[in-house]
């Protein structure tokens, strides 16, 4: 009896717990639909005249303050916004809003729930440049390591490039659509000694304005990008939007690229002009970028293009170039040589051509088949034949469609019999008139 009672007593605990749960997830359920859903924009994009935009930052959903800027030649500027699923805007400007020069105007926007009228406002501040500006957004160069960080304000810097870089791209992009540059470099000039293949620069000086922290990580990487990504948090806000790249879609100004060459151990410095978009003002501004590239050691003294390493021993087609340091290429068609302009031996004969050294020391391909060595005289020949072909094809049909002779019009040939014949006679001496004699 009492094993039963304790028993049912238990059992009202359990059926009373259930029940008290299940009203608490069923509160719970009613009040997360009684919540009001929080309303966003799903896009936000800001034109003129077709042309894009830029925001900073690029948009997000859950970011609500931007900052636009109008190149000088562009007045107004369209926006266009779409909401997220159940839900609306409101705010858009109907037609353009005009921006002065060098002035701003603050638009605000609202993402508002259709059933609670809740809003949730986006301010975008649109200013304008002056037309005046002579700076860039991004300045870098592939595979290098640059320094100090790109700041619009300093206008020089220290480019270590890699080993294996011949060439140095050097990727700009500008402020403003309207801004003209012009890129010019100075003669290489050998370095010093720099203690060999020594690739990893100090680090570059922190941008003005940071706390002078890095953050660590490991490897040899000293590409611009990850450098770039390693001290975005330490950049002032400013510094920010003119640092971050867009990675796809259409953006107001596009990046574009200059390349120069530098040897191996050499140095040279590269100036680009920007000359502001207000040609009435003619404002010009330079950034100037100290290329080096590190050298080769005395053990390993010239550099293969191939391999893209050092090496005593240059490969078949390259000769030692003791004023670049480096394996450079044997003149046209030469395998082995001591300089451009001397070769030792061509490249070996093929079943086209036949290769000879000439006294000047060039290699000289002659043809081996004779289409090749008399191709004028071939084509000559060719073309005469054509055109008699022509002419003989012409005289047969002449001769096949004249009927081998009278006055060149188509007849056709006859029978007559002897009273015919006698009858034409006649009729002919009748007609002839009578000569004098």
């Amino acid at each position: 009896m009492a094993v039963a009672v304790l028993a049912g007593l238990a059992w009202l605990v359990v059926n009373s717990a259930a029940e008290t749960t299940a009203q608490q997830t069923n509160s719970s359920h009613v009040a997360q639909q009684a919540t009001p859903m929080a309303c966003t924009l799903q896009s936000l994009a800001m034109r003129f005249r077709g042309q894009p935009i830029d925001l900073e930052p690029p948009f997000q959903k859950f970011i609500t303050e931007y900052i636009a800027y109008l190149d000088f030649a562009m007045e107004d500027c369209s926006v266009q916004a779409r909401p997220d699923t159940g839900c609306e805007v409101a705010g858009v400007p109907p037609t353009p809003v005009t921006v002065q020069i060098g002035g701003e105007q603050k638009i605000t926007l609202y993402a508002v729930n259709a059933e609670t009228q809740e809003k949730k406002a986006y301010v975008v501040t649109v200013k304008r440049l002056l037309g005046s500006e002579t700076d860039l957004q991004v300045l870098r160069v592939e595979n290098s390591a640059m320094s100090p960080v790109f700041d619009p304000d300093v206008r020089s810097y220290s480019v270590r490039l890699g080993l294996g870089v011949d060439e140095a791209r050097i990727v700009y992009r500008l402020r403003d659509n309207s801004q003209r540059i012009r890129s010019s470099a100075t003669q290489e000039t050998p370095q010093g000694d720099t203690g060999g293949l020594e690739l990893t620069p100090a680090p570059p000086a922190p941008p003005p304005g940071s706390n002078g922290t890095n953050a660590s990580h490991s490897g040899d990487d000293h590409s611009s990008s990850r450098r770039l990504d390693q001290q975005w948090d330490n950049l002032p806000v400013p510094f920010r939007r003119l640092t971050r790249e867009v990675e796809s879609g259409e953006v107001q100004v596009k990046e574009a690229y200059v390349n120069f060459m530098v040897d191996v151990g050499f140095a040279r410095q590269v100036t680009l002009t920007v000359q502001c978009a207000d040609a009435t003002q003619a404002d010009i501004g330079t950034y100037k970028l100290e290329l080096s590239r590190p050298s080769c050691t005395p053990e390993r003294p010239f550099f293969d293009p191939d391999k893209q390493f050092c090496t005593s021993f240059c490969p078949s087609g390259y000769y030692k170039s003791q004023e670049m340091n480096r394996c450079a290429k044997c003149n046209t068609n030469c395998q082995v040589c001591d300089s451009l302009l001397v070769c030792s031996m061509c490249h070996s004969d093929t079943q086209d051509f036949k290769y000879v050294v000439q006294p000047d020391g060039s290699c000289h391909a002659y043809p081996n088949q004779i289409f090749k060595k008399y191709r004028v005289w071939c084509i000559g020949l060719a073309v005469l034949l054509l055109f008699l072909v022509l002419i003989g094809c012409a005289g047969i049909c002449n001769l096949c469609c004249g009927g081998g002779g009278g006055n060149g019009k188509y007849k056709k040939f006859r029978t007559y019999s002897d009273s015919e014949e006698e009858e034409l006679t006649t009729s002919y001496a009748a007609r002839r008139p009578m000569g004098k004699y």
